[in-house]
């Protein structure tokens, strides 16, 4: 992927992308949040009052935010001003907001389990997950292929990105409760 984002050749393709390729592995990363080699430590979340499950699930879900979404997002900002300048910046601003937008669709879509509650080995049985690769290779595209096009109207990225982040909030807020 390096080599293909360094020829100027195809470098309209390869710069989206890039942008998008990271959203497939933050979305790998937030499906692995519910599996741990030490499941059964997670008596303590049935055994707990626990109120509003809702603050545990969404603190999992900043952490994936906040330890892999915005450094991934950071890099790959750096390098693609380093290579386009400025004017790209707000287009790595809209396929961060969009991979939260898909994160926030699959998280509330999935169903209901605490972090770290569920044996390792029950990820692999799992036919959903075929499901939602697939689902995911299907999203991914097409969300890169509305960043392209919106990118040719004038502020298009500027507005979709102002939509798409309160869409995103909407989402995150929901999914807290």
């Amino acid at each position: 992927a390096i080599k293909l984002f360094l020829e100027e050749s195809s470098i309209g393709f390869n710069k989206w992308m890039v942008l998008y390729y990271a959203s497939v592995c933050i979305y790998g990363v937030s499906q692995q949040i519910f599996y741990s080699d030490d499941w059964k430590a997670a008596w303590i979340f049935k055994n707990s009052p626990i109120q509003q499950p809702g603050d545990i699930l969404y603190g999992g879900l900043k952490v994936i935010i906040i330890k892999w979404a915005i450094p991934t997002y950071m890099l790959i900002g750096i390098l693609m001003y380093y290579k386009f300048g400025f004017e790209i910046i707000d287009d790595v601003i809209f396929a961060f907001v969009n991979t939260l937008l898909c994160l926030g669709v699959t998280v509330s879509k999935v169903e209901f389990a605490m972090p770290f509650s569920q044996n390792i080995t029950e990820q692999n049985k799992a036919a959903k997950n075929f499901s939602r690769i697939i689902l995911l290779l299907l999203v991914v595209p097409i969300m890169g292929g509305i960043h392209f096009f919106i990118s040719k109207v004038p502020y298009g990225v500027l507005i979709f990105t102002f939509i798409f982040s309160i869409i995103t909030w909407i989402l995150l807020k929901e999914y807290r409760k």
